[in-house]
């Protein structure tokens, strides 16, 4: 803020003791140098530098004015030219100085409205702003700052930066300060934070250097934005995401692979087996006379049934193999790195868990399934959806047959 009027400056009187002494010089100049020999009050420019220092220039072109009119009729009737030329040179100094001051205020005046209007700035941000010098000491702070971490401006400027605020990256190479003071131009981080009531929240922190007239980094400021909020959501849609994937990849009646992410599953088995040279054979089953299963009993026992056997296919097959729903009562089994003959005999195993299950309604009576049967094996010189094939034809040769039974694929 600029000096009112009256108000004691250091650098003012400096600059006041400096006219003083040049408007002393002056006198010399004009009783020695130029011979005037009446005695000439040198105390006359103490009130005019002060008036036109302190108070701009008109005060002191005017006092000065006074002053040297005064001065001249001390001598009348004896008004010579040197009388004529004190005064001038008191009305010049007296405006000269006042211009100087008058400048002088100008530029502090901007300079103070600069500095406010740089605090508003710093005070109104919507995001917590400090200042750190290099020893981490926080210098300053902004009031959403306080509003952020819960320590007050007097409470925190002073301290150690990783005792207020404190992170994960506090007293490490990742601190933003280190960071900086290595060469680092920007740091910008999520990052977690402790406030002052144990809230652990996230933020988004960015810091830059803080040079002094010199260029040198004297110290760090540092920005936090609020991202907790934001993190929750992005935590939520993460959630969701993961739940429509496992609603993709599983199928939601009986908890085994679903038919888009069982066909992709078996397409890479396919393409790792024609890569390395490994066996791969499928088994495919399917529910015999499940229609009936539903017309007589209704569609909930029919959906019991499908759960019943999927539970029991996982039981039985290996724990590297995997079983999908292919169909509405149609399930694949991917036996992998298996030949034909391993592969038959999980379907056998298979089968044979299905024969024992009994499944009971509320009301009704306990209904006892079968499974038919189409086993295959992956040859070299055919693709996918011949192989697919193969293993379905065998399954309904299986069914053609009697139901009930393991068949396994023309070509194996």
């Amino acid at each position: 803020m600029a000096d009112s009027p009256g108000r004691i400056n250091t650098n003012r009187l400096i600059t006041l003791g400096i006219l003083l002494i040049v408007s002393i010089a002056l006198e010399y100049y004009l009783h020695i140098q130029l011979g005037m020999t009446k005695v000439y009050p040198h105390a006359f420019y103490i009130p005019i530098i002060l008036a036109a220092f302190w108070w701009g220039a008109k005060s002191g072109f005017f006092t000065a004015l006074f002053l040297g009119i005064l001065n001249t009729f001390s001598y009348y009737p004896e008004i010579t030219n040197d009388c004529l030329g004190r005064a001038f040179a008191f009305v010049l100094i007296g405006f000269t100085t006042g211009f100087i001051s008058d400048k002088r205020s100008q530029a502090e005046s901007k300079l103070s409205e600069a500095k406010q209007e740089l605090d508003a700035v710093f005070q109104c941000a919507g995001v917590g702003i400090r200042v750190i010098n290099t020893d981490y000491k926080i210098i300053n702070q902004n009031k959403e700052m306080g509003l952020l971490c819960g320590f007050k401006k007097d409470d925190a400027v002073g301290g150690n930066c990783s005792n207020f605020f404190s992170g994960d990256n506090c007293t490490t190479d990742k601190c933003a300060l280190r960071q900086i003071l290595s060469g680092v131009e920007r740091v910008e981080v999520e990052t977690k934070r402790t406030t002052k009531d144990g809230r652990i929240i996230h933020v988004n922190l960015m810091a830059t250097p803080l040079r002094n007239n010199e260029g040198e980094i004297v110290g760090v400021i540092e920005s936090f934005r609020d991202i907790t909020e934001r993190k929750k959501i992005e935590k939520e849609r993460e959630k969701l995401t993961e739940e429509l994937r496992r609603q993709v990849r599983i199928d939601g009646l009986t908890k085994v692979l679903s038919r888009r992410y069982l066909d992709k599953k078996l397409q890479d088995e396919v393409r790792r087996t024609q890569r390395y040279n490994c066996p791969l054979s499928v088994i495919m089953l399917d529910i015999d006379n499940f229609k009936e299963i539903n017309d007589t009993y209704g569609h909930q026992m029919g959906d019991k049934a499908l759960r019943v056997i999927a539970k029991s296919i996982r039981e039985v097959m290996r724990a590297n193999d995997f079983v999908g729903r292919y169909g509405g009562e149609e399930f694949i089994v991917v036996c992998v790195e298996a030949g034909i003959d391993e592969a038959r005999n999980i379907a056998e195993r298979v089968r044979k868990a299905i024969e024992k299950l009994q499944v009971a309604g509320k009301m009704g009576p306990q209904i006892k399934m079968t499974a038919s049967f189409g086993v295959a094996q992956f040859k070299e010189s055919e693709d996918f959806d011949t192989f697919v094939t193969r293993v379905d034809t065998a399954l309904y040769k299986a069914k053609n047959e009697g139901r009930n039974q393991v068949c396994i694929a023309k070509g194996n």
